[in-house]
């Protein structure tokens, strides 16, 4: 049976093929030595572990790579989401990032290494640590000398304004394919090699020369070609007429974007290939002296282009939209191409490779970016599962398009069938990915798909849903408005929305309230409202139990927070909060943010009643029993899951009012708090919970009685099952 990358939920993690052989392969990761020194890893593959988890923890991957030290070092890597030795052997290695070893008996080794380069750059003027800082605001309170040693020479910066890494890395390729710091190997070799420290200065007069010869190599080159036409260039160009044509064209027309002759337009040669244009090379000298030994196209001919035109001219009437398509018009000329062969690039052969691994017939497909443990991940195995009990778990495809975290794997359900497109290629952009997600529905045509966040599947909906739904019906879910730290939407409400809409049969929120705010917003008549959807969240299943549990520690002073680290949750809040009840404990539950992290823990060294307690895999595995409230702080949400199952846990809520939250919280059950950010209104609520056991009582009930009407699993998989919605079968005419 050949391999296949479509995973499934009952063996889990096989599939990651790309970054696994990597992993193996790399002098990087030693598995004995991860596993002996992880022993709370239990029987979790080390390398499994490592790549999904540890490396995002910061755990070493062994001896010769710190993971911690490289995402503290790049912190461009902890914002993108990539695994620190993934991103250092596919990116990190080529641009000259540092590996930072581990091991103990290295750091001797390492340590004389590097007070020789600390004393040769200490000593040479060609370091000017005063300009580095003031060149590089980004590194005050940092030493110039070992930001240079360890990261600012790999990455090219100038030592000073008389030495030039960059400059010296590309005169020297040697010194580049070394991986050496450049300028330690010019005080250390260079100088006695007779090197020069500013390479470009003295290849000046060198490439003066060069540049006589290189442009006499043109000018033979356009004299011999019919793709030039110097008779037809004048009379096309009327304007240049006294002027050499051979000269204009390789000086100055390849930057107006003229055509050479009729059979070669240089404004569509650049267009075809980016790269020749990022070269800034004259398109015709290009495919004269590379392409055509290349296999590079030279464009449409006279008559191609010709046919093209009475095509485009027949068929515009068939679609308004053609003739607002001004490059099919003149002057902006038919920027067409024929394809001759099979195509070629990322996207193609990504295509290729995840075609061979499509299952059979799919009845439902689900769009996700991701799996991480968050409550629009909870929603969206929610709706895997309701369909995989409708269908049957063959018929159901989960598809992850944005990134290949999967933290939450094990939340779906077994036997799960998921495509990750990161196992096809973990370079495609957001604009391949979208590709790849209309080939999936043209392919698979199932009867409906789901949108639960995915950026790639939204953006597939809005520049395409008009040709999409004539294969499927198309369906997505918004959860809240994301706002930036000033008060701006940044969410797909704000961003898709109005794009989409039109396309998708139904958009199912999870709070009345949002879908009031998104019909007045937008100005939505009846018709269009009828497409947004109330679908509410239900309970996880392992906490009906909890609901009608006796708590073992009702006199316990003890607040439960669990949530991501992040501007939204409003962690700025919680601390405030602890601050204000010193007698009184909080778990927090989660992680998140650098910045915030680390103010938490700074926090907890000195204030005895915070505890941080780290990740958790669901909310039901927390020790629910011990707590006597749940306290929740955040500045925006939708309807957040974890105070559903706070809910159905049968803890006292005290949460900010934000988003859809009163709809479930309210003052019969539980403690809403309408001033957000007053931690002064929150702590007197958390004072009343303790001193107040009968009130807690009444509302713990009203609050088990709500749940139970309004976030059963039959009511939830209910709706999506009636006429019209996700899971109905689609009529065969």
């Amino acid at each position: 049976m050949k391999f296949s990358k479509l995973r499934r939920r009952l063996i889990a993690f096989v599939g990651k093929k790309n970054n696994v052989s990597l992993l193996q392969q790399s002098p990087f990761f030693d598995q004995d030595w991860y596993t002996s020194r992880n022993t709370d890893i239990g029987e979790v593959d080390a390398l499994v572990h490592y790549l999904y988890h540890g490396g995002f923890e910061g755990r070493a991957a062994g001896p010769l790579f710190d993971s911690r030290r490289y995402l503290d070092a790049y912190p461009d890597v902890l914002r993108a989401d990539v695994n620190p030795l993934v991103h250092y052997l596919r990116s990190g290695q080529k641009e000259g990032r540092t590996p930072f070893h581990v091991e103990p008996h290295l750091a001797p080794a390492l340590a004389e290494v590097q007070n020789r380069d600390l004393d040769l750059l200490s000593a040479s003027k060609l370091f000017d640590p005063v300009w580095y800082v003031q060149t590089h605001p980004e590194l005050r309170g940092l030493d110039p000398y070992r930001h240079f040693l360890a990261i600012g020479g790999a990455q090219g910066l100038m030592a000073s304004p008389n030495f030039d890494c960059e400059a010296y890395s590309t005169a020297y390729p040697d010194v580049r394919a070394a991986k050496m710091n450049p300028l330690i190997h010019y005080l250390r070799y260079g100088i006695h090699e007779g090197r020069s420290s500013s390479p470009s200065a003295t290849a000046e007069t060198h490439l003066a020369s060069a540049s006589v010869e290189a442009q006499n190599q043109d000018l033979d080159l356009l004299i011999a070609s019919e793709l030039f036409d110097p008779v037809w260039y004048v009379r096309t160009y009327p304007e240049l007429q006294g002027l050499d044509p051979y000269h204009h064209c390789l000086s100055i027309g390849d930057m107006e974007g003229v055509m050479a002759s009729p059979n070669f337009d240089c404004e569509a040669y650049s267009a075809a290939y980016p790269d020749v244009r990022a070269a800034k090379m004259n398109p015709l000298i290009h495919y004269l002296r590379y392409g055509m030994r290349e296999g590079r196209s030279p464009g449409l001919s006279a008559a191609e282009r010709s046919t093209v035109k009475q095509t485009v001219d027949d068929v515009k009437g068939l679609d308004p939209e053609i003739e607002a398509t001004h490059q099919l018009f003149p002057p902006h000329h038919i920027k067409c191409s024929i394809n001759r062969s099979m195509p070629i690039g990322r996207v193609p052969a990504a295509w290729r490779e995840l075609f061979r691994d499509l299952p059979g017939q799919i009845d439902h497909m689900v769009f996700a970016p991701w799996l991480v443990r968050g409550g629009a991940d909870l929603a969206c195995v929610n709706i895997v599962r309701a369909a995989q009990e409708a269908r049957g778990v063959h018929k159901v495809l989960l598809v992850i398009t944005d990134h290949d975290r999967l933290e939450a794997f094990g939340w779906l359900p077994a036997g799960t069938q998921v495509l990750v497109l990161s196992d096809y290629d973990s370079t495609l952009n957001n604009d391949e990915r979208k590709q790849i997600v209309e080939s999936l529905i043209f392919a698979l045509r199932p009867d409906s798909i789901m949108n639960v966040n995915s950026l790639a599947c939204w953006t597939a909906i809005a520049d395409k849903g008009r040709a999409l739904k004539t294969m499927t019906r198309l369906y997505a879910t918004l959860f809240c408005r994301d706002l930036t730290p000033d008060g701006r939407g940044a969410g797909y409400s704000d961003t898709h929305f109005r794009a989409g809409l039109h396309h998708l049969e139904k958009i199912y929120f999870d709070t009345r309230s949002f879908i009031l705010e998104m019909a007045e917003r937008y100005g939505l008549d009846e018709n269009l409202q009828e497409k947004l959807q109330f679908l509410p969240q239900p309970i996880l299943d392992q906490l009906h139990a909890a609901t009608a549990a006796e708590k073992k520690n009702k006199t316990s002073r003890r607040v439960l927070w669990a949530g991501r680290f992040c501007h939204q949750k409003n962690t700025e809040l919680l601390e405030r909060i602890v601050k204000r009840m010193p007698d009184v404990y909080f778990d927090v539950w989660g992680a998140g943010e650098a910045a915030r992290q680390e103010s938490l823990e700074r926090l907890a060294e000195v204030a005895p009643n915070l505890r941080l307690c780290g990740s958790f895999t669901s909310f039901a595995d927390l020790p629910l029993s011990t707590y006597s409230a749940y306290l929740f702080t955040s500045r925006f949400e939708g309807m957040p899951t974890v105070l559903i199952n706070a809910a159905a846990a049968g803890l006292p809520i005290i949460a900010s009012s934000v988003g859809g939250v009163p709809e479930l919280v309210t003052h019969k059950t539980g403690w809403l708090v309408e001033a957000l950010d007053d931690e002064t209104a929150y702590c007197e609520a958390l004072s009343e919970v303790f001193d107040s056991p009968l009130e807690v009582d009444q509302r713990l009930a009203a609050m088990r009685e709500k749940v139970r009407i309004e976030r059963s699993w039959e009511s939830f998989t209910g709706l999506l099952r009636s006429e019209s919605d996700f899971l109905q079968h689609r009529s065969v005419a």
